[in-house]
């Protein structure tokens, strides 16, 4: 059988079907917002860097072009490059191994983050694909540590991982003991200074951001890691059943053993082992004083898939059809769910989950569209939301795809803020958009007067309150 034309097929199929898939999910509200970032290109924003606004800036034709097709083209593109970056990392460790480098592709792709986040327009999905690039720089440094040139491709190569998404910074410890516990560990050192300092340079225009931005991303980090929290269990076990669910249930656990199985194998898959342990060891201790996130660790588990694809290919007897098991309801589960978000509008799914919020916003932009062209042509007015998903899926969908704005008060730290003026709106007029009571009444100080509920639009059994604000008198 001929695995290497088989690996070719597959990953054109798979992104084939991913480029048609990805028209018919509607944009996500995190997309959206990342959407208004490439709208508004700047050294680093509040939550992550910029890479990913970058990303879609190119992908939209500089934002020439915003379609849900051009916002999630990046996406499917960098994770078809992801996958032959993969088959170069398998084929390095097991030379000449197409059959595992095909069932590897299997393996990742039968996870419901890895396929789910290949479709969808998020940090991760750029993070991978650079961390994966990263993967296979260091099998290099490795191979041959006085070689300069690979420690600069490499840090520079993590630096823009770090812009992609900072929680790639775990690694660093990782690399760091590495290199320390080696037997030879002096032939490393000064490669490892380099990388470091070349990693600095890389992420400078995060450090020039947030020293002109009073250190945002820093508190927004320490706020996220539960700094300040005592130790719980609560959601420890909430973590493990996350990343068992993202992860096949099947495969998690032969993850896991080839993790460890491998430490003492050839520098190699050491490697491979150490960069996946030590990040995990530290979302553990995290997950014991905040809540972590199910796709934080994901793309911790890249390097180890090379090494559980090795051990299963090469079961024996009645645990070989345990493998075909493994990727076998992999997939079924996964197609299940694609199935399902297609269908989606006409299942009654929890309205608290990212699709259902998604859902209805061309209908919505279509009303406050009808609302804004009634009283434009007496008042002077604007368009706001409380919540910046909001903002920025109307954003989306309304024609000509104008600015909508955030009003959020005593929150100078967030993007919006950043972005936009509010003082050339005074005395402006304002198509206030909400859900909440709440919102309308933080709002409303800002204005002398209200037009309270001039309209209530029902989307996908979530309600939209409409006020007038009238004469705006700033933030």
């Amino acid at each position: 059988m001929d695995y290497k034309k088989f690996i070719f097929y597959f990953i054109i199929a798979v992104t084939f079907f991913r480029l048609l898939y990805i028209n018919f999910i509607p944009l996500l509200g995190d997309e959206a917002y990342y959407w208004q970032w490439s709208r508004h290109l700047d050294l680093s924003y509040y939550e992550q860097g910029p890479v990913l606004s970058i990303i879609i800036y190119l992908f939209t034709f500089f934002n020439k072009i915003n379609t849900l097709f051009t916002i999630r083209l990046g996406a499917v593109i960098l994770s078809m490059l992801t996958m032959f970056l993969c088959v170069l990392i398998y084929n390095k460790i097991f030379p000449e191994n197409n059959k595992g480098s095909f069932f590897n592709l299997l393996f990742i792709t039968s996870t419901l983050i890895f396929s789910a986040g290949a479709i969808l327009m998020m940090h991760d999905t750029v993070m991978v694909f650079f961390y994966t690039l990263l993967i296979y720089v260091f099998l290099f440094v490795i191979e041959k540590p006085e070689n300069t040139k690979n420690w600069i491709f490499a840090a520079i190569i993590y630096g823009i991982a770090i812009m992609s998404k900072f929680t790639i910074i775990l690694i660093y410890p990782a690399l760091f003991l590495f290199f320390l516990l080696r037997k030879n560990f002096k032939k490393y050192i000064s490669g490892f200074i380099i990388f470091t300092l070349i990693t600095l340079i890389s992420i400078a225009p995060v450090f020039i951001w947030n020293y002109t931005h009073n250190w945002a991303n820093i508190k927004y980090l320490i706020i996220r890691s539960g700094d300040n929290k005592i130790f719980t269990f609560k959601y420890l076990f909430e973590y493990f059943a996350g990343q068992i669910v993202l992860l096949n249930p099947l495969l998690y656990f032969f993850l896991i053993f080839s993790a460890f199985k491998n430490l003492y194998q050839n520098e190699q898959k050491k490697f491979l082992s150490f960069i996946f342990i030590i990040p995990q060891i530290i979302f553990i201790y995290l997950s014991l004083k905040n809540k972590i996130e199910a796709n934080w660790p994901a793309f911790s588990y890249m390097p180890v898939f090379f090494l559980a694809t090795d051990y299963l290919i090469n079961i024996k007897g009645i645990l070989k059809k345990f493998v075909h098991l493994i990727y076998g309801f992999g997939f079924f589960i996964s197609i299940i769910i694609f199935i399902i978000i297609l269908i989606y509008p006409k299942l009654n799914l929890p309205a608290s989950n990212a699709l259902a919020k998604s859902i209805g916003y061309n209908k919505l932009a279509l009303e406050i569209n009808n609302l804004y062209n009634n009283v434009k042509q007496t008042d002077r007015v604007f368009i706001a939301a409380r919540h910046y998903q909001i903002a920025s899926l109307l954003s989306f969908y309304l024609p000509r795809q104008p600015m909508v704005y955030i009003l959020i008060e005593n929150e100078a730290a967030k993007n919006y803020r950043f972005w936009n003026d509010y003082k050339k709106f005074n005395d402006y007029n304002c198509i206030f958009i909400y859900e909440e009571e709440w919102e309308r009444n933080e709002m409303s100080k800002f204005f002398s007067d209200c037009k309270k509920e001039i309209k209530v639009i029902d989307i996908n059994n979530r309600k939209f309150f409409v006020d007038y604000f009238i004469k705006y008198n700033g933030l």
